[in-house]
């Protein structure tokens, strides 16, 4: 965890919606990674706005990593909390949570007792049960098993 970086945490979500089909997001296009630049990682320049109320817009521009489905309606919300207060990301969240997005706060373990003493004030407490905590190493997991699918499938499938 130490060597991670708030871009390589970022580029990890990125890399994972890409593998999985998702259309991919970051507003920070510049940024580097040990992955690459995050906007080259992305498979949109810009925020993808044909289905997004015009009101959430000025979050959803600064939500750290964005999945959204081939037509372009917005999936999962990530807030990486490296450093950062959780309770920023979950306001951010919380802005856009009427698009019924999947909504996770990803930070390493010793946050989660923040995140769950955050959601039990207001104004989280209403919705809750809409947001997710992923640790680093559930990430890392997670990206993993992906890589290691998309591999295995380009093999089977002999592309």
């Amino acid at each position: 965890d130490a060597e991670l970086t708030h871009s390589d945490i970022q580029a990890k979500l990125i890399l994972i919606g890409s593998y999985l089909g998702y259309r991919t997001f970051t507003p920070d296009k510049s940024k580097e990674s040990v992955y690459g630049v995050l906007g080259e990682l992305c498979s949109e320049n810009e925020l993808p706005t044909d289905y997004l109320p015009p009101k959430q817009l000025e979050t959803i521009k600064f939500i750290d990593v964005m999945w959204f489905d081939e037509e372009g309606f917005p999936t999962h919300g990530f807030e990486v909390e490296h450093s950062t207060d959780i309770t920023k990301g979950l306001l951010r969240l919380y802005q856009v949570h009427k698009l019924k997005i999947k909504m996770f706060i990803v930070a390493r373990e010793y946050k989660k007792g923040k995140f769950d003493k955050e959601l039990n004030k207001t104004p989280f407490h209403k919705i809750k049960q809409e947001y997710e905590f992923k640790n680093y190493q559930e990430l890392d997991e997670f990206f993993q098993s992906v890589k290691s699918f998309v591999k295995i499938q380009k093999s089977f499938l002999n592309e």
